[in-house]
């Protein structure tokens, strides 16, 4: 789904840089540290934080959550999109820090990247 995100804004002229992390070692609470690490060092260099939320965040938000909080911490601005049409409820953590979950829409993306 993300690759499909990254099609449609190349396919509209956007420039948008992607910062993915992919770690190499587990994510276990021996890494913890280097994983946040990582991750606060990626969010920094960010304007913008997209998550994208599916039912699996809701079964275990660990790190989804935190990575929308250190972004908050920073300033940086968190959209929180749905990529599916299933029906799930909305993660605690993002009604906690007042953040909407939106339905899938490259025309919302856009506007709220504005």
């Amino acid at each position: 789904m993300v690759n499909r995100f990254r099609t449609k804004l190349g396919d509209i002229k956007v420039e948008a840089k992607f910062y993915d992390l992919s770690l190499k070692i587990p994510c276990n609470p021996q890494n913890n540290k280097y994983i946040r690490s990582c991750l606060r060092q990626k969010i920094c260099q960010s304007d913008v934080v997209i998550c994208f939320i599916t039912e699996r965040v809701t079964d275990n938000p660990h790190w989804v959550q935190w990575e929308v909080e250190e972004a908050l911490r920073q300033g940086k601005k968190v959209l929180a999109m749905k990529l599916s049409d299933e029906s799930f409820a909305v993660p605690g953590f993002l009604e906690k820090n007042n953040i909407m979950l939106r339905e899938w829409s490259m025309e919302t993306l856009l506007n709220w990247c504005r």
